[in-house]
């Protein structure tokens, strides 16, 4: 018999013990083997939350890189970019529902630049957009379509551009903060391993 309830399980046994009058044995009856299996589960356990906090520590790692410091590296490089006129041809914040029904907001601000005589488009307002959708409209607010901007063009790139070299202070220490627990939860998954995993542990 197997079952996910030590309870149920136990009384199932009584009640058989009862109609085949055969004694119930249990782990309590072999002190050793106990000692030996709650060594093992335990040993698993920890095995197991190593891995969890190495995952945790990896998210938290990956989410700091590519919601921070990434764009705040792109940010500057944009600083030495060459500053030319644009115009607006697309502005609006487009909205995505998942499967909960969650909606979520993202910036959809493109432009029409000219370098070197040729046209380009730029399809990215900055490397860390607002998810803000009060904050997204105001962009879109200040830039409408037909709006004479500005924009930064990478010279050993033209095709690469950039309208804002700012980045949503907001987002980052939102990310950041993220991180930090996740970080944090990795952290108290490693250290307490032993005793979260000797705690969960119960044979009798």
């Amino acid at each position: 018999m197997d079952h996910g309830n030590i309870k149920q399980l136990t009384n199932d046994a009584k009640v058989l013990s009862e109609a085949l009058n055969v004694p119930v044995i249990t782990i309590d009856d072999y002190p050793e083997h106990k000692a030996k299996l709650q060594e093992f589960y335990q040993k698993k356990q920890v095995k197991g939350l190593v891995i969890i906090s190495i995952v945790f520590a990896s998210l938290a790692l990956l989410m700091f890189s590519l919601g921070v410091v990434i764009p705040c590296i792109k940010s500057l490089e944009a600083k030495n970019w060459v500053e030319v006129d644009a115009q607006v041809l697309e502005s609006f914040v487009r909205t995505h529902t998942n499967k909960k029904r969650k909606k979520s907001y993202s910036l959809n601000l493109t432009a029409q630049y000219i370098y070197n005589n040729k046209t380009y488009i730029c399809k990215r307002y900055s490397y860390l957009d607002s998810s803000s959708k009060r904050e997204l409209n105001k962009i879109v607010k200040a830039n409408p379509v037909g709006k004479k901007i500005k924009c930064y063009v990478n010279s050993n790139n033209p095709k690469d551009s950039i309208i804002s070299k700012a980045i949503s202070i907001r987002e980052a220490l939102s990310l950041g903060c993220v991180s930090c627990v996740f970080f944090i939860i990795s952290c108290l998954l490693f250290f307490f391993r032993k005793k979260l995993a000797s705690g969960k542990i119960n044979l009798s």
